[in-house]
């Protein structure tokens, strides 16, 4: 399990041993694995948010080796479907074939854009690239709203 501190609302964000595990499946170690990514789902309390499901990659997806564009249809029936569960969007994650993971400009601001454009109440969506190394370190978190972009660190 990873255990992140939110800024402002003392909230913490936690990754579950099942979310990390499900990362690794997807993680490029070689040069023809191509990019993989989905959705993060929690559920949310006053102190946390518990990110307990994550989906993808989908047969419709576009992926290549340093691309990765999500079927959006998919998109949308996951969220009604984990939502019927009691667990909320709450961000996106995908892989890149870097040992020290970081967003592109492109990826922040079509976090940015789905910010903007969703229903919600949340002061951020998560975004997670992860990395070619195993470790848990290997995972850039970062929180999203229409004006920012800011990592934040393991606690």
């Amino acid at each position: 399990m990873l255990t992140y501190t939110l800024p402002g609302n003392h909230q913490k964000l936690i990754l579950t041993d099942q979310v990390i595990e499900f990362f690794g499946r997807f993680r490029q170690h070689s040069l023809n694995q191509t990019e993989a990514g989905g959705q993060l789902f929690a559920r949310i309390t006053e102190k946390s948010v518990i990110v307990e499901a994550v989906t993808g990659p989908h047969r419709k997806d576009h992926r290549r080796r340093f691309y990765f564009f999500p079927s959006q249809t998919r998109l949308r029936s996951e969220i009604k479907r984990f939502f019927k569960k009691g667990l909320h969007y709450v961000g996106d994650w995908h892989t890149h074939p870097q040992k020290f993971p970081s967003p592109s400009p492109l990826d922040i601001d079509s976090m940015k854009r789905c910010f903007c454009k969703s229903k919600h109440e949340l002061e951020h969506f998560v975004l997670i690239i992860v990395g070619q190394k195993s470790e848990n370190q290997n995972i850039w978190v970062g929180l999203v709203n229409e004006k920012s972009c800011i990592n934040i660190e393991i606690k």
